[in-house]
């Protein structure tokens, strides 16, 4: 079968209501290895989908697909303010956040499979992505 994983990170206030005024771009996913193959076209800024370049047989697994999830630890405190510059010389970009103990990052991940019968065809069927296989079955996004 062939895998994908599709992954949402984003922030909660203490009912679960999502907050848009957290920025999910810093956390930072990385990955672990070059097996998982990363669908820049669909990702966004909460979303990020992978793509296992390799067909998994009965009984196997697939290689880890993330080693890390980093949150710097002083975002979680209560008033944080990032300042960067950018561009033409004076110009200032500034982002505060006012986080709190309340609130909370969710990482979701969402893990599908598609058969290896007609794979070209199943994975447009299914996912609405065009890929190539070659003759060892190795994926590749086109």
């Amino acid at each position: 079968m062939y895998t994908r994983i599709v992954i949402y990170k984003y922030f909660v206030d203490s009912s679960g209501n999502r907050l848009t005024s957290y920025s999910p771009d810093i956390l930072n996913i990385h990955l672990a290895n070059s097996d998982w193959l990363v669908d820049e076209s669909a990702n966004t800024q909460e979303r990020k989908v992978l793509y296992y370049s390799k067909i998994v047989h009965k009984n196997e697994v697939t290689s880890n697909a993330i080693d890390y999830i980093m949150l710097d630890p002083t975002d979680m405190l209560d008033n944080i303010q990032f300042k960067k510059q950018e561009g033409q010389e004076g110009q200032t970009i500034i982002s505060q956040y006012n986080y709190s103990k309340e609130n909370k990052m969710v990482i979701e991940m969402k893990v599908e499979a598609v058969q290896t019968h007609s794979a070209v065809n199943a994975i447009k069927d299914a996912w609405n992505v065009d890929v190539s296989i070659d003759e060892n079955g190795n994926l590749s996004l086109l």
